[in-house]
């Protein structure tokens, strides 16, 4: 069978996806299940920002981030950059921002896609740029430099010492400053010309072992914040570094300089864990501008066209009166990690999140539909608190991490309940009735409340001595498991007494997770890297591993529809035989997939991930069964056309648009036909947003169940140059690739699988005609959905190809 890949002109405007959306959109309506990120809850570790054209990208330790409305929302914009590898400094010269970190990244259209480029070193800790020249600075191996757009590097590393990490850069005058962090007395400012490749160090008036934290230029002063073993300080030098004098604000408490920014005639000096400072009269005076911010960590600062960001332990935040107030600017910062999830019935989902570095937390948050959006409650709670655990019961929410925290209907704040001291470290709770269990770390092991969380007491008789770390709860027919460090328990009158129940599990194992499917029990453990079934109440157990990796970390594990789904450092696993056998269940997960907690809400699968926030997908099947879904623009408005290839029980479409493709609105409702046909719908958009379209089917059935189709994106300022059209399809064996449209220039064809990896190159070379064809051999192919992207002249063509 031939394939027949034909481009061409459809109108005057071109409807253009770009890539990245159609890998990872695409594919949530081909597979029946596939995790979708929600819109929180947002934050998580910002530790540098670039801006250009008016986008602004932000480093986080869950990927790159991008906005185009002043930094108000957020979109993950990875594409390109290889999967495991955190970019954490930015430079721009001419037309490309450049991100490093193990590999060296350029995009040339302001961070929506990103190539590989040489590299000079092993790991790059930070870049720098003056006008054309970029520099990068590395772990232990000195400073490089590049005048042709990274094409080439010259080491400059005469007098450098052979082992620090470049952590800052500056130039003043004719002079470029490079700050080094480390141990030892090679640590420090050092200075070179800015044409030669002699460096000096220049410490004279600095603390002894000065490792550098930051540097900036104010006119023609020089700043620098700088720490060691015994002191830490903030310093000036007005005479190109030759010495410096101690200039730092008063500091409360342990808290030390960190990142500096200048702005305007201002100096912000932020710190390691409290509010930034601020001096107008260049460092005679300080103040602390952090009206509207938490205490936090400071790693980065901008001044930007939209006003200065700073980004921190907890996201992004912005002032626009020069740090007399900040606001939070959160939304779509999925970076942060979720370490449990409790679901209230259908009235709301409850998370409990934590930062990468200090494992510090902004309380909880809770969504009522869905995840779209994503409330904070952290009234009464401790400035910086660790927060492991939260559930609902009574009416009360209750959250457990370092101490424990109770908010009744009638509180305005959370307080600390009667009965649990506000040291102990709370790992896991569970409500069952008026009856609330705490799982704790050290003495104390298992508190339990009878009346919803008001009041505590130990609930420890039958624990071993030396299992002190319960990390698990569950209960079934009324009685309560405990899963712990080395030991599992159970007790069959509310936690009045325990009794071992390890019958069959592994020594120095952990039980990370417990839950009920049918008439049995499971387990997951962290530590042996197994999962275990007792089909008789926990009197014994047996490993049920058929199909997982050796080497894995269990930290969940819940029943729903009949399944098993275990979270671990690898993803989920999903079983739907009773454990019998297990198949990894990551289908739209980031790479960054570790699995912290999951919870069942509103017939959705919730999963609380590391540095990736929460996803989402439905459980329910809905019987209807989407073949395809476009749009065309004719005449200023946008028609769509959907066909169906199954309904049963089928009620309606609603039509959604939205102009990011996060926040959609309805266009309208088209009624289902309901029978077991195929049938073929339309529907025309008369007032489209000038630029780009999203547009989304919401398939309604009887019963109320929803699914969303995939997202369609048409941009409505393009002219057309090429279209793309594919017959037939499916496809296997040999392939005949037909283009048409302005292709003169280099022309490629690229095949890609559902997860964004790349298969094969189909054809690449020049094109100089209206139309061109060239033969493929698709043997090689496994049978499956590819996506096929042609690229002609930078402009790209994407579309779907299924081989049988």
């Amino acid at each position: 069978m031939k394939l027949t890949f034909t481009l061409q002109r459809e109108g005057n405007r071109k409807f253009h996806i770009p890539f990245f959306i159609i890998i990872i959109l695409l594919s949530s309506y081909i597979h029946a299940q596939q995790w979708i990120q929600t819109r929180g809850p947002g934050g998580g570790d910002v530790v540098d920002f670039i801006e250009q054209n008016g986008v602004i990208l932000s480093a986080t330790y869950g990927g790159i981030y991008r906005s185009t409305d002043n930094g108000d929302t957020w979109l993950h914009s990875g594409n390109g950059i290889d999967d495991g590898v955190f970019v954490s400094t930015f430079a721009s010269t001419g037309n490309y921002i450049y991100g490093a970190g193990s590999q060296l990244y350029r995009s040339a259209d302001n961070g929506l896609n990103w190539t590989q480029v040489i590299k000079p070193v092993s790991f790059m800790t930070k870049l720098f740029a003056s006008h054309d020249t970029l520099y990068v600075g590395c772990d232990g191996c000195g400073v490089y430099r590049s005048v042709d757009e990274a094409a080439s590097f010259q080491a400059i590393n005469t007098g450098y010492p052979a082992v620090a990490i470049v952590g800052s850069f500056v130039q003043l005058e004719s002079y470029l400053y490079s700050g080094l962090t480390g141990n030892g007395g090679s640590v420090g400012v050092y200075r070179t010309p800015v044409n030669a490749i002699n460096w000096t160090q220049v410490n004279n008036g600095l603390i002894v072992f000065p490792s550098v934290v930051d540097l900036a230029v104010k006119n023609n002063d020089l700043w620098v914040t700088v720490e060691s073993f015994n002191d830490v300080g903030l310093f000036r030098s007005s005479n190109l570094g030759a010495t410096w004098i101690e200039e730092t604000p008063a500091i409360p408490g342990a808290d030390w300089p960190t990142q500096l920014l200048v702005a305007g005639n201002d100096i912000y000096c932020g710190t390691n864990g409290g509010v930034p400072f601020k001096s107008v009269d260049n460092g005679a005076s300080w103040q602390i501008v952090g009206n509207g911010l938490k205490p936090l960590s400071v790693f980065c600062f901008l001044a930007g066209s939209a006003g200065i960001f700073v980004g921190y332990e907890r996201g992004i935040a912005r002032t626009t009166d020069n740090g007399a107030s900040w606001q939070r600017k959160i939304l779509g910062l999925t970076n942060t990690s979720v370490t449990s999830l409790f679901a209230d019935g259908n009235t709301a989902l409850y998370a409990s999140t934590r930062t990468w570095t200090m494992g510090r937390s902004d309380g909880i948050f809770f969504t009522t539909d869905g995840g779209q959006n994503w409330t904070a409650l952290d009234s009464g709670l401790l400035p910086s608190p660790h927060i492991s655990t939260v559930v609902k019961g009574g009416g009360n929410v209750i959250i457990g991490g370092l101490g424990l925290y109770i908010k009744t209907p009638a509180d305005a704040a959370f307080r600390r309940p009667v009965g649990i001291p506000e040291t102990v470290n709370v790992n896991v709770l569970m409500t069952s009735g008026q009856y609330v269990f705490a799982g704790t770390s050290g003495v104390g092991e298992i508190y339990r409340s009878t009346d919803y969380g008001l009041t505590w007491a130990q609930s420890n008789t039958g624990l071993g001595v030396q299992e002190d770390q319960v990390y698990s709860f569950c209960e079934k027919s009324g009685v309560i498991y405990a899963g712990a460090f080395n030991a599992l328990y159970k007790s069959a009158n509310f936690g009045v007494s325990w009794t071992a129940a390890v019958a069959g599990l592994n020594s120095g194992i952990t039980i990370t997770g417990i839950t009920v499917l049918g008439n049995d029990l499971f387990a997951c453990s962290r530590d042996n890297r197994r999962i275990y079934k007792s089909n008789n109440d926990g009197a014994s157990w047996v490993s049920v591993n058929n199909g997982l990796p050796a080497i894995i970390h269990f930290n969940s594990i819940v029943a729903a529809n009949g399944s098993l789904f275990a979270g671990s450092n690898l993803g989920v696993y999903k079983s739907d035989n009773a454990g019998n056998s297990w198949s990894l269940f990551n289908v739209g997960l980031l790479p960054r997939n570790n699995s912290l907690s999951m919870a069942i809400f509103n017939g959705n699968l919730f999963l609380g991930t590391d540095e990736t926030s929460v996803w989402a997908q439905s459980l329910s099947v809905l019987p209807i069964t989407l073949e395809n879904f476009s749009a065309r623009e004719e005449n200023g408005y946008v028609n769509l056309y959907w066909k169906t290839a199954q309904e049963i029980n089928g009620k309606y479409f609603d039509i959604q648009r939205s102009t990011d493709g996060r926040n959609f609105i309805s266009l309208g409702n088209i009624n289902a036909e309901g029978d077991a046909n195929g049938h073929g719908y339309g529907f025309i958009d008369h007032d489209p947003h000038h630029g780009y379209n999203y547009y989304r089917l919401t398939m309604v059935d009887m019963d109320g169940n929803k699914k969303y189709s995939e997202v369609i994106l048409i941009n409505l300022t393009a002219n057309a140059s090429i279209g793309m059209f594919i017959n037939p399809n499916p496809a296997r064996g040999e392939a005949t690739i037909n283009i048409s449209g302005n292709l003169k220039g280099n022309a490629t064809v690229t095949a890609y699988d559902m997860a964004g990896k790349r298969v094969a190159d189909l054809y690449a070379g020049e094109i100089n005609s209206t139309a061109f064809t060239t033969v493929v051999n698709l043997n090689a192919f496994k049978k499956g959905i590819y996506i096929l992207r042609l690229v002609v002249n930078k402009e790209t063509v994407i579309s779907k190809l299924v081989i049988q």
